[in-house]
């Protein structure tokens, strides 16, 4: 190569590198001088400086670059998703790369570019892997008060300077699938803010149906089972986990700098004294220690998210389920799909079920903010199956509430009557207390279960109330009517289970005169 054209990629190989520094992190730069043994320093502008130095002696090569970006860049701060994997055999991987747009990226060097939008940028196809990157950069000024000054200008007058920084952010986005494994990722390196991820997802998929790894959308793989096994293991350092259920969680915590569950004993008694399978998902912050995983280079944090978790709870479902009920007639259905697309949830988390796996947890939780929210008067039900914000309702939403939970509610008088005498709360010192917050110390879960118990009944009463006709009373109805009536209250009262009795027809009479007596009939 010319001298000319050395010094050309020398100063466009100097100029790549000092804004890829801004965007990475000091332990993956000191990686880098550490390998080649090059003088380190102790922050960014001594790095900057001693590899710009080693790239003028020769000591550092465009080649050692690209292959340490190709090494850690996108591998630190990121969301993972896994997914089931493509069903394409692997042998036809690479023809399928090179006939679409992308092929000319097959194992080409790592991009230094920073574009605007997404961007497939590479492609590293092995015999026992497939990696493919997405890059995205935004560049801008940065609010730099330590480098403001003020002076006398010689017209005598005195000035002010502000200073900025230019800033360099670069992200990526990576689809890895090695094909041992009975799953793939997309790990990305942006902010999961709202649906900030939905699109790229959108992007990725795109691409790969483009490329023909996919036919469609792939199917994604809960980890919350996994996450729970994971609690109970002696390999992984357990920070924090919390179970989750409907209407309540369990969290377990350690608060040691050094150490997590494991090495508390009352933690760790409390955490195998959790039953499983009470609970449909579970959270948790995990280390992965490198002297327990042998192919790890260093320690690992992760911090894992069953998809439970992205399914608000009834009460934060509130305001929503009244938005879209100030809207017009509707029904749990359509809300469930509105609100489903606004939170962005994926297929699985649309149908994750209860533990009893006859209901979807979204569904479930509208029904009871909905059901909250008529005993406030704020909705009603002008037919079976379907509901509508009252004027009450329209009005609250007038005043823009930031959240509606049980606490507004209780604001409402009748409200207060139906949650104290038949939602289960009682009255201490003059206040309503809440036994239904399963997080509350003051409850034994005795009294969770007799709350819980009650508060199902008055639903029960409830649904009953709107299904049987108004005309209808004991003396006037038919044997035939009565009977159907009677068949259909058994297994309705069967969905809801019963503490008493558990089978036979004591098992529908546990409930059937709880019921009753609240119908008036």
């Amino acid at each position: 190569m010319p001298k000319s054209d050395e010094e050309k990629d020398r100063k466009q190989l100097k100029d790549a590198v000092r804004s890829i520094i801004l965007t990475q992190g000091n332990e993956f730069i000191k990686e880098l001088l550490r390998k080649h043994k090059i003088q380190i320093g102790t922050k960014k502008t001594d790095f900057a400086k001693n590899i710009l130095a080693a790239i003028d002696a020769g000591t550092l090569t465009r080649q050692m670059i690209e292959d340490w970006l190709s090494e850690v860049e996108g591998w630190g701060n990121q969301h993972i998703y896994l997914f089931k994997p493509p069903t394409v055999p692997t042998k036809d991987i690479k023809d399928k790369l090179v006939a679409s747009d992308f092929g000319k990226l097959i194992d080409t060097p790592i991009s230094y570019e920073f574009p605007q939008n997404l961007e497939l940028s590479a492609i590293s196809l092995t015999s026992r892997h497939l990696f493919i990157a997405w890059h995205k950069g935004a560049g801008g000024w940065e609010r730099t008060p330590s480098k403001d000054f003020e002076r006398f200008e010689e017209d005598e007058e005195r000035y002010k300077y502000q200073a900025y920084r230019e800033r360099f952010d670069r992200s990526v986005v990576r689809f890895a699938w090695r094909f041992p494994d009975p799953y793939c990722a997309v790990m990305i390196q942006l902010p999961a803010e709202g649906n900030a991820h939905k699109p790229i997802h959108v992007q990725v998929w795109e691409d790969l149906k483009h490329i023909g790894l996919f036919d469609e959308n792939p199917e994604r793989i809960p980890l919350s089972q996994a996450f729970k096994k994971m609690t109970l293991q002696g390999d992984t350092r357990v920070q924090s986990t919390r179970m989750m259920t409907d209407g309540g969680h369990v969290d377990v915590v350690s608060t040691l700098t050094e150490g997590g569950i494991e090495d508390i004993q009352a933690l760790r008694e409390a955490r195998r004294g959790v039953n499983d399978n009470y609970f449909a998902g579970a959270d948790g912050l995990f280390h992965f220690l490198q002297d327990k995983h042998a192919l790890l280079s260093r320690n690992v944090k992760v911090q894992g998210y069953g998809i439970e978790s992205r399914i608000p709870d009834y009460q934060s479902l509130m305001l929503p389920v009244l938005r879209l009920a100030a809207v017009g007639e509707t029904r749990v259905a359509d809300v469930a799909e509105r609100i489903a697309d606004d939170l962005g949830l994926t297929s699985e988390e649309r149908d994750v079920l209860l533990p009893s796996g006859r209901q979807r947890v979204l569904h479930n939780r509208i029904h009871w903010a909905k059901f909250y929210m008529s005993k406030a008067g704020l909705i009603t039900s002008p037919a079976r199956g379907r509901f509508v914000a009252t004027d009450r309702g329209k009005a609250l939403l007038a005043t823009a509430p930031e959240r509606i939970d049980v606490a507004l509610l209780m604001r409402e008088p009748e409200f207060r009557d139906f949650y104290r005498n038949e939602g289960g709360a009682t009255e201490q010192d003059g206040v309503i207390a809440k036994p239904l917050d399963m997080a509350s110390p003051r409850t034994t879960p005795e009294e969770q279960i007799d709350t819980a118990h009650a508060a199902l009944q008055a639903a029960l009463r409830d649904e009953l109330l709107q299904r049987i006709p108004d005309t209808w009373s004991p003396t006037h109805a038919s044997p035939l009517y009565a009977y159907t009536l009677s068949s259909h209250l058994a297994l309705c009262l069967r969905s809801f289970g019963s503490r008493s009795w558990s089978v036979g027809d004591e098992y529908v009479l546990s409930l059937w005169v709880p019921v009753l007596s609240g119908l008036s009939l």
